[in-house]
């Protein structure tokens, strides 16, 4: 049996809790990737908070674009 991990920073991400009800769909699959995916520390908001001590804006997407919705 695969033991899955997942990002620690899923639970309080910003972007997830502030877009993910209005666009679901692009959320699974940037959770799919990113947060439980072979992509986690090529998360772009893992990288800022770890590299500046705090979350991203909310609108910074885990590929580090800008969500403009």
């Amino acid at each position: 049996m695969k033991v899955r991990k997942e990002c620690e920073l899923l639970a309080t991400c910003g972007f997830f809790q502030k877009h993910c009800k209005v666009n679901e769909l692009a959320c699974k699959g940037f959770v799919s990737m990113y947060c439980r995916g072979e992509m986690m520390d090529q998360c772009k908001r893992k990288q800022y908070s770890r590299k500046h001590g705090k979350a991203p804006v909310d609108e910074m997407m885990p590929s580090g674009l800008i969500y403009r919705g």
